[in-house]
């Protein structure tokens, strides 16, 4: 398993999306393999995973230059449980913008 090292500009970073690339796959890889939310009783959390995870899609979306994101789960499972068959969509709302660029 991967090492999660942060140097102090990074722990105090306001968002996930302030790390490294390297850094941030490897906060990305510890989580999909944790998933705490799925193991969790405490709604707030399962909302705040879900609201990030659609972030990051929104993201994506944004980035690829789409008005509309699609992907198809068959077979979702998180260790040993199976979620069954998803279809994940994603749909910009309003006319498109430009794509802030760092």
């Amino acid at each position: 398993m991967a090492e999660l090292i942060l140097t102090d500009a990074e722990k105090a970073a306001v968002s996930w999306l302030a790390l490294s690339d390297e850094d941030l796959g490897k906060l990305c890889r510890k989580c999909v393999l944790d998933m705490p939310a799925l193991f969790s009783d405490a709604s707030d959390n399962k909302r705040l995973w879900a609201f990030t995870a659609g972030m990051l899609l929104c993201k994506v979306a944004a980035e690829a230059n789409v008005d509309k994101l699609e992907f198809t789960g068959r077979g979702v499972r998180v260790g040993a449980a199976n979620f069954g068959d998803w279809l994940v969509t994603v749909r910009r709302l309003c006319a498109k913008r430009k794509v802030l660029q760092k």
